[in-house]
């Protein structure tokens, strides 16, 4: 069976023919429970993995011993989650460096985290606390209004929900100097 990680699977040993009180129940070749029919283990997956669940009956004086193995595939079907982005300064200078900052997580590990800007996606560096970041040179961009996507996968393959934003770029204007002087000089 195919499950998704997290899930919870009720797992029963039942014994239709022979003699004796006790069946084995393995996970992966470990023991994981053993006692009289019907045997039961319920069982959270919290692993992406494939495992093999074996029931075994013991032999007796007048049985044979017998088993029979299920595989459960256990898969991770959680997107990340992109809970916010933010983009400073804001308004930027054109030709400045503005920084795009995500916060990405996911319930197994986040793969990539990317931003794209005017149809170009760049890298955005893990810093710490699931904060990503890029610091971004506005010196191609035009002044106005200029709006980015932030995208996430995760190792399973996974993709956020993009979230999109926007930032300002406003002309490289020289400095504003006023001269007081002192009044009848």
């Amino acid at each position: 069976i195919t499950i998704n990680q997290t899930d919870w699977v009720n797992i029963t040993g039942l014994l239709i023919a022979g003699e004796g009180d006790n069946i084995d129940l393995y996970e992966n070749g470990a023991l994981i429970n053993t006692g009289s029919p019907p045997l039961e283990n319920i069982t959270q997956f919290n692993t992406t993995q494939t495992y093999n669940i074996t029931l075994v009956y013991n032999a007796t004086r007048n049985y044979t011993s017998s088993y029979e193995s299920h595989w459960i595939i256990v898969k991770d079907t959680t997107k990340p989650v992109i809970w916010w982005v933010s983009d400073t300064p804001d308004p930027i200078t054109q030709g400045k460096n503005t920084t795009i900052t995500a916060n990405v997580t996911d319930n197994v590990a986040v793969d990539s985290v990317w931003v794209n800007i005017n149809g170009t996606n760049y890298t955005m560096i893990n810093g710490q606390n699931n904060i990503y970041n890029l610091s971004y040179n506005t010196s191609g961009l035009s002044i106005g209004l200029h709006n980015y996507t932030v995208y996430a996968n995760d190792t399973s393959g996974n993709n956020a929900i993009p979230v999109t934003s926007n930032f300002t770029v406003v002309a490289n204007l020289p400095p504003n100097i006023t001269l007081n002087a002192p009044a009848n000089n």
